[in-house]
């Protein structure tokens, strides 16, 4: 247990309370606990007390704080603390009340588009993990080689694929526990193709690496464990994942995880995605799936300068400016994820909206149509559509015969079936077509 920082004198108290009265002190220390203050930004804001007034208040401050403070292991320094500022709490509600209901809602209401919209969303994330944002104009097809499943070409094509097919994986890793074979199998993963041998991608650091200036883009002087300090900090840090005291929240845990990682550089090869695809296989573990969506990538390099700042390195292991920092970030990225999900929400309540201006479309017809806008790539036929509504095979038939008629779906054959699909365009045609009725109607109602 951290224990707490050495009380102030008598003479401290004497100075403090000769300056301040009770409910001044008072309103002093909720105050820089609120706004949560360091040291040196406390000294800033009590600049008018004397030095041994002020030295006092910090001491009673921070002995408060670390009295109530909660541990944090996660294996890479000696002494983590933090405490439950009301922030802090507030971000765990709002992160916990979303994840658990208006996105999970939102997420049910994408229906049958739920799968493509999150290998949209993992796509976009996979290029943002491994590409800084002046290579990703670079590398504008990346997205169609993870479309259509192309194998990749380059180095840099071969990052962001890994990184994409492994995050495809996460809730399936996630089913069984979190060991250091499961860390092993992740970096696999990640390094297929980039190495020459299976054996040189999982081995494990080495060679000592010197005191570093950033960490993949981010500031902030950091000395990374030793190589023979490697193993242990791994074993350590994933046995503490598991442990019951003391008791962290996940949402705590998860990036001290994904950050003490990125920290040990566990492997020969250095692949930031590790760190993301382990933090999401524990979130996952956790209960919270929806993370896995979020664009966290793309909130991060918006976020990322105040990160040397608060890692506790320079604040004698106080994490709590670090862990509202990183809880602020996840709500970021889960509002982001959330705004999207209702774009594509209302976007296909407008779709359903426009179907219905062709009274000669039938509920089965529009229902074809919705289905063929938001599944690019999804095909029909006629003995499926006609089990599906237990119908007759000439009723089934007609149904997709006119859309074909109406332009709506293209068919060929496969063998003896009819396979039917969209035309290209659909979505921009049926919206013109809406429109145009729209207008019609419109113009026969001023007529009348």
């Amino acid at each position: 247990m951290t224990e707490p920082g050495d009380l102030p004198t008598q003479q401290q108290m004497r100075e403090l309370l000769a300056a301040t009265t009770p409910e001044e002190l008072h309103h002093l220390l909720r105050d820089a606990n609120d706004r949560y203050a360091y040291e040196q930004e406390f000294a800033n804001r009590t600049s008018a007390l004397t030095a041994p007034a002020r030295e006092a208040a910090w001491s009673v401050l921070d002995f408060a704080r670390r009295l109530c403070a909660h541990d944090i292991t996660s294996g890479v320094l000696d002494s983590r603390w933090f405490t439950p500022t009301p922030h802090i709490l507030k971000w765990l509600h709002e992160i916990d009340v979303l994840t658990s209901g208006r996105l999970v809602t939102a997420l049910e209401r994408l229906g049958d588009e739920q799968q493509r919209f999150a290998s949209h969303a993992l796509m976009d994330e996979a290029i943002a993990a491994c590409l800084a944002p002046d290579e990703q104009t670079q590398f504008k097809d990346v997205r169609s080689l993870l479309r259509h499943g192309i194998e990749p070409r380059t180095r840099t094509e071969r990052l962001v694929t890994n990184f994409y097919r492994t995050m495809l994986q996460v809730p399936t890793i996630a089913t069984g526990p979190l060991t250091i074979e499961t860390v092993v199998r992740v970096q696999r993963m990640l390094a297929a193709g980039l190495t020459e041998s299976e054996e040189e991608s999982t081995a494990f650091r080495q060679r000592n690496i010197p005191r570093r200036a950033t960490v993949d883009r981010w500031p902030g002087s950091y000395t990374p464990p030793l190589a023979h300090e490697v193993r242990p900090r791994m074993d350590r840090l994933i046995e503490d994942m598991d442990t019951e005291r003391p008791w962290v929240h996940p949402l705590v845990q998860g990036p001290m995880l994904y950050f003490s990682i990125l920290n040990i550089r566990p492997f020969e090869l250095s692949e930031i995605g590790l760190a993301r695809a382990v933090f999401q296989i524990y979130m996952h573990r956790a209960g919270y799936p929806a993370l896995q969506l979020m664009p966290i990538s793309q909130v991060l390099l918006h976020r990322y300068r105040d990160y040397g700042r608060l890692w506790p390195a320079e604040n004698r292991g106080d994490l709590t400016g670090f862990v509202t920092w990183a809880l602020e970030s996840i709500w970021d990225a889960l509002d982001a994820l959330r705004k999207n999900v209702d774009i594509r929400v209302a976007e296909n309540d407008r779709l359903r909206e426009q179907l219905r201006f062709d009274p000669k479309l039938n509920h089965r017809q529009r229902t074809i149509l919705g289905r063929a806008i938001r599944l690019p790539g999804a095909t029909f036929f006629i003995d499926y559509h006609r089990r599906s509504y237990g119908i007759a095979y000439s009723t089934a038939r007609a149904d997709l015969i006119g859309l074909v008629d109406r332009g709506y779906l293209r068919v060929r054959r496969e063998g003896h079936a009819f396979v039917f699909s969209a035309t290209p365009g659909l979505r921009q045609l049926v919206m013109e077509k809406s429109s145009g009725r729209a207008s019609n109607a419109g113009t026969a109602h001023g007529r009348s």
